[in-house]
């Protein structure tokens, strides 16, 4: 690649204003392209013509068949979902909701890229063109009707491929649901297999509700009490305290070279302790002082930036209180010092934002508060902390995060051990008040179960949930539930206590030999319910949108090429930056392949690095012009019976106008300079 192509790409951020301003290029090009050049067609614009022109071409698409694919796609999804061996009646329901989906997906979509694709070409070719244009309407009209045409067959396949998927959906879960009632006759089903029956048969297998997940997810040793008392048990639980720092005296401060008895930059450690029933005590013979080991973890908490290791410990201590100060590990129950090194202090500079990660012994509780972890500068050697100058902590409005042991599938809760029963707590905050049956909302569950004793119990695992209004400080009785592996439980809480919409969920194991995994998703409140016909057609008419979107992409690129070609380009402007995306190409990918495949060629590894980076802003910038078909994508969503909310309507609304519409003029614009008659 040439230095000229390279820096040329190389500046192609001048051009993000563009993308910054969605509506400011749209709106010109409509303006310019139909309201200024086609000023004259728009004065002599009849909707009525328009539609008979998407008449003709919605009766031609019936000529040429396109509504047989259809059969062929229903005969296809009866025999792939009969042939599939599903564990239960909902996973067979989503099995079904996924293929009808689909294919109904595909169809629609194909035919609208093929029928947009190669209908003006093929009229082109047949001149049935030069019948339309001798007659008194404008290319304006010839270009919106055709779209509209267009839009028409979509609508007709979805319609048909949505009563057959409405149809068959039913047909499959009154099946199912009439196997469900004979299980439930049986006298050996335990509390889990019974109660997960129920709710589909109370509620049906065809499902649309509306969800709502916990902000956060936290776990402490104990409930805290107010606003104090955020309690980690060492070994099975950590903390992670969150600090943002701003560029000052930091580093400055933190100089190796300074004299004796100048200011320093350290970090205060001010962290209570209790020993657990059983454990070593700091006043016994034989034991050792409990320690925690640090780390300081960048914002997003999956990279060390400075480990234990890294950090001079220095550390004052009262009588009896403190003992045994070791590298990489802050002394408890008094005021415990390490100072920060130069380069430590310019480093957590230049993150601005990070944690210090607080790791305890197995045998002792820690409180964590908002103050057990500071930044002040001042005489190291000071005996009297207290008169050091704090320069940063906890931001005000966040707090410590406490969590479980983690694991792939989420934070470990262990049961009660030694007298502690850890808590996990999912808070909501700002909830719409749910919609409440017989005094009851409703809430589903999913976790993973890991039994950590060495006995073979098949006791079921038993977990108690309660809730706590955070406004009234009120807490509900127990609610036992029974969940199984890696399958959703569903149970309820009192709606009484969820009305302020600010409460938390607590989760307490109370099995001492089993430990379960939870994570931000595990707990979903159900907020409302819809009919799932309704749901459905939600999902529909964003598939038509799309389908509309692709009819506009593919009439404009066949207004200037043959339509093989015309259909090439079409599904490269409509997947491209979906596929961009989700490749994940960013700034860095250039060193790393010059790296990989130049580790000794130092000229070579250069000119390749800089070349990979301006080819990657450049393939940045060309999609970031192109449609984003992500909002587009709901099947999923309509598959696990979540609802399609107003906002995933707006969002594909949005994209078809701000890239349907000025495609649809740049259509229009050449169109009319294109030479289709003699």
């Amino acid at each position: 690649m040439s230095p000229a192509m390279i820096n040329l790409l190389s500046q192609a951020e001048a051009s993000e204003p563009a993308v910054q301003y969605p509506w400011i290029i749209p709106a010109a090009i409509v303006l310019l392209g139909v309201f200024v050049y086609g000023f004259r067609d728009v004065l002599r614009f009849s909707f009525g013509r328009v539609w008979a022109i998407g008449g003709v071409c919605f009766r031609d698409a019936i000529r040429r068949k396109v509504l047989w694919i259809t059969p062929l796609a229903m005969v296809g999804v009866v025999i792939v979902s009969q042939l599939q061996k599903p564990i239960d009646g909902p996973d067979a329901i989503r099995q079904t909701i996924k293929f009808c989906f689909f294919a109904t997906a595909i169809v629609v979509t194909v035919i609208a890229l093929i029928t947009a694709a190669t209908n003006l070409p093929r009229e082109i070719e047949n001149r049935v063109i030069f019948t339309i244009v001798t007659k008194p309407v404008t290319r304006l009209e010839i270009t919106l009707g055709k779209i509209i045409g267009f839009s028409r067959v979509s609508a007709a396949m979805l319609i048909i491929m949505g009563l057959f998927t409405v149809g068959y959906l039913h047909l499959r879960s009154w099946s199912w649901e009439r196997s469900i009632a004979l299980e439930l006759e049986s006298p050996s089903l335990n509390a889990s297999d019974r109660g997960w029956l129920e709710h589909f048969h109370e509620q049906g297998l065809l499902q649309a509700r509306t969800i709502t997940r916990a902000g956060r997810l936290m776990q402490y040793a104990k409930l805290p009490e107010g606003n104090t008392g955020r309690w980690m048990q060492g070994g099975s639980q950590d903390s992670m305290i969150p600090f943002r720092v701003e560029p000052g005296n930091l580093a400055q401060a933190a100089n190796p070279a300074a004299a004796a008895g100048a200011e320093k930059a350290y970090f205060i450690f001010n962290i209570p302790y209790e020993a657990l029933p059983g454990g070593e005590r700091p006043g016994d013979a034989a034991a050792t002082a409990p320690e925690v080991q640090i780390q300081i973890i960048d914002s997003r908490s999956d990279r060390v930036l400075v480990s234990g290791e890294q950090l001079a410990m220095k550390g004052t201590q009262k009588p009896d209180e403190l003992q045994n100060i070791r590298p990489a590990s802050a002394a408890l129950n008094g005021f415990a010092r390490i100072e920060i090194p130069r380069a430590v202090g310019q480093q957590l500079e230049q993150a601005g934002s990070f944690y210090v990660q607080l790791m305890g012994q197995p045998n002792y509780l820690y409180r964590v508060e908002k103050d057990a972890v500071q930044i002040a500068v001042g005489n190291l050697d000071d005996p009297d902390p207290a008169k050091a100058q704090i320069i940063g902590g906890v931001p005000p409005a966040n707090e410590p995060i406490i969590r479980g042991g983690l694991s792939n599938t989420g934070q470990q809760l262990r049961g009660p051990e030694r007298g502690v029963e850890p808590v996990a707590i999912y808070s909501f905050k700002n909830t719409p008040i749910p919609q409440s049956i017989n005094g009851q909302v409703p809430f589903e569950l999913k976790i993973v179960i890991d039994r950590t004793d060495d006995s073979e119990s098949d006791d079921p695992t038993l977990l108690a949930m309660q809730v706590k209004d955070l406004k009234s400080q009120k807490i509900s009785p127990q609610t036992l539930v029974y969940p199984e592996n890696r399958r959703t439980t569903f149970f309820s809480l009192p709606a009484e206590y969820l009305q302020s919409g600010e409460f938390e969920i607590l989760v307490r194991n109370r099995n001492s030999g089993q430990t379960i995994s939870l994570n931000e998703s595990a707990l979903l409140l159900i907020a409302d319910r819809q009919p799932f016909a309704w749901n459905l057609f939600k999902g529909l008419f964003i598939l038509w949108l799309f389908s509309l979107l692709v009819a506009i992409v593919a009439f404009f690129c066949s207004t200037f090429l043959s339509w093989p070609i015309a259909v090439v380009l079409s599904i490269l402007i409509v997947l491209g930056k979906w596929t961009v995306l989700n490749l994940d190409i960013g700034t860095g990918i250039g060193a790393q392949f010059a790296q990989e495949y130049f580790p000794t060629n130092t000229a070579a590894a250069t000119v390749v690095n800089q070349s990979v980076e301006a080819l990657t802003r450049g393939l940045t910038l060309v999609t970031a012009v192109l449609p984003d078909i992500g909002p587009f994508g709901v099947t999923e969503q309509i598959e696990r019976g979540g609802t399609i909310s107003i906002q995933q309507v707006r969002e594909p609304l949005k994209i078809l106008l701000v890239f349907g519409l000025p495609v649809t003029a740049l259509a229009y614009v050449l169109l009319r300079n294109k030479e289709v008659a003699p």
